[in-house]
């Protein structure tokens, strides 16, 4: 079998007296290639051969005297090379499937696999089930054959790491870690570890949901006359479930303390807590209790965990299951899929139409390349833009930028954040109500809603400014996002915290230019007119300006009797010539 045998011995016992005369004759080689090769224990793991080729009538007895002991040596094919041994049937056919020989190197300590890991490789977006995995069950061929001159030819699966053409790097497996940072400080904070090495175990998430029907406590969760998992034969800390996380107790149908919900396909672990009464302590329990858990994730408490939990606590994400140098998060296995299609996928680290992918395919040294780029559509292409979330809010179309969602109507204007999974789930809906905050402002002479804006802004404290990436408070020293944790994770939250800021004075500074200044322009020259007015009024001489307007009533009635006369002389003139 493969390495691990260095250093054992095996002992042959040489018979002392083999003659009926009691004289002495030493075994063969044969003898003891018969004797290893026979034996059930032995047989089983080695073979012995004649290693002479010329075979003649020398017994080739062994002299225990100059034939000294046999050290093993080896193990490996050759340095760096693994050799693994495929299980067969009677007839020689191979019965090891791809899953078989990903779950056994997930069990091997990553000393001995030089810390590499394997996983089946999927075509897109295949479903992972642990208990009904669709994919991996393809038969594996032996990487090893001997062609039609004897010779051993070696197809075996290359791990090839980022920098191909210049050094081979190390890919190096970790366990992945998230911290719950607690809004109420760090005896409600804690680290969720995964138990198992590998990147696989990265981007898991942890809710709490409130539920007023659970006591919040840990202890309620046992049950009398089920402290023995029957499946196990251990003391068991809660609710008996199979594998695949179904009760099997008949009187565990209730779960009186806390309730756990995992979500293995979307990496989502729900923990169902009552707000004020459940701890650190109690989740830490539930989590190394549960079946579904316990082998997967452990909990280390940054302080006492006899906190309270709090119900903005749900932004813990698990990461850095891989570390290999360079930033980046994996090594390319070639030759490894059982699958007839399966690709490599460039995704853009944000969303928006402004983020891009750009793809050069490029041939070692000046060769040709064969493979082809193609966006989601199926579309050839070297480079493809991502897309802005498009919406509707109150059925009206929203301007998407990235996840951000904004609306601004004459009766509603927000901006909103949308979560990736939010964002980029076909018909994916949600409903909110806005029941309060803000302050309404009377813009017209009439009390009516068309004459009066509702103004409000969202808190600017640290723990709700930021965006989708985080929030501000994780910059602090120790946090996730502190300068010396995750730089590119504290610039991009500044960024989102900034964009924020600058929303908000937008907002203020459109409604303060468009309405509230125009309004004050309007009313401010209104005011001067009626000053003006009302001081051209106060400022008139009352008896001058009658005996004016008297003056001028007596020239307008001296005009009109001359002019009466003047109209009265013709026809004077003409009974003067009738005469």
């Amino acid at each position: 079998e493969t390495g691990g045998h260095l250093g054992g011995t095996v002992t042959v016992w040489l018979a002392d007296e083999t003659n009926g005369d009691g004289t002495y004759s030493p075994p063969t080689q044969a003898d003891v290639q018969r004797l290893i090769n026979n034996d059930p224990v032995v047989g089983r793991l080695f073979t012995a051969k004649a290693y002479n080729t010329v075979q003649n009538a020398d017994p080739q007895k062994i002299d225990f005297v100059k034939d000294g002991p046999i050290v093993s040596s080896g193990g490996l094919v050759s340095k760096g090379a693994l050799t693994v041994h495929l299980v067969t049937d009677a007839n020689g056919l191979v019965q090891t499937t791809a899953k078989d020989l990903a779950e056994w190197w997930q069990l091997q300590d990553p000393a001995l696999v030089d810390y590499i890991s394997a996983s089946i490789v999927r075509p897109v977006g295949a479903y992972w089930d642990e208990c009904n995995d669709p994919y991996g069950n393809g038969l594996l061929a032996p990487t090893t054959s001997y062609d039609d001159c004897g010779q051993l030819v070696v197809n075996d699966i290359q791990f090839v790491g980022w920098n191909d053409a210049i050094e081979q790097q190390t890919y190096m497996t970790e366990r992945a870690k998230g911290t719950m940072t607690s809004q109420r400080g760090i005896d409600s904070s804690y680290d969720l570890i995964a138990k198992q090495y590998g990147p696989e175990w990265n981007g898991y998430t942890i809710q709490y949901v409130n539920d007023d029907t659970l006591t919040g406590y840990f202890a309620d969760n046992f049950i009398a006359g089920s402290d023995i998992n029957p499946c196990e034969g251990e003391e068991y800390l809660g609710l008996e479930r199979d594998d695949c996380g179904n009760l099997i107790t008949p009187n565990s149908g209730t779960e009186k303390g806390l309730r756990l919900e995992y979500n293995d396909a979307e990496k989502k672990i729900t923990i169902h807590v009552r707000f004020g009464a459940t701890t650190a302590n109690d989740i830490e329990q539930l989590i190394e209790s549960d079946v579904r858990t316990r082998n997967i994730f452990e909990i280390v408490q940054q302080g006492s965990g006899a906190g309270l939990i709090d119900p903005e606590d749900d932004t813990l994400v698990t990461k850095d299951g891989a570390l290999p140098p360079g930033g980046l998060n994996g090594a390319k296995l070639l030759f490894g899929s059982d699958a007839s299609e399966y690709r490599l996928v460039f995704l853009s680290t944000e969303y928006g139409s402004e983020e891009f992918v750009s793809v050069v395919a490029t041939a070692k040294d000046g060769g040709s390349t064969t493979f082809t780029l193609s966006d989601t559509s199926g579309n050839t292409v070297e480079k493809t833009y991502g897309k802005d979330v498009d919406a509707l809010i109150n059925g009206i179309k929203a301007v998407g930028d990235g996840l951000n969602a904004s609306l601004n109507t004459q009766t509603l204007a927000l901006t909103m954040t949308l979560s990736e999974a939010a964002a980029t789930t076909p018909d994916w809906w949600s409903s909110f109500a806005i029941t309060g905050g803000g302050a309404t402002y009377q813009i017209g002479p009439d009390v009516v809603s068309k004459q009066q804006i509702t103004l409000g802004i969202q808190s600017v404290d640290t723990v709700h400014l930021g965006g989708a990436t985080g929030k501000l408070f994780q910059l602090g020293s120790g946090e996730d996002a502190d300068l010396s944790t995750d730089t590119n994770k504290a610039f991009r939250i500044i960024e989102e915290s900034l964009l924020a800021i600058t929303t908000i004075r937008g907002r203020l500074g459109t409604v303060q230019k468009a309405t509230f200044d125009t309004n004050v322009t309007v009313l401010q020259d209104t005011l001067s007119a009626i000053t003006e007015a009302e001081s051209q009024i106060r400022d008139t001489d009352f008896a001058e300006e009658t005996a004016n307007m008297t003056r001028a009533q007596i020239l307008v009635q001296a005009n009109m009797n001359t002019l009466g006369i003047a109209n009265q002389l013709p026809q004077y003139m003409l009974s003067l010539l009738g005469n």
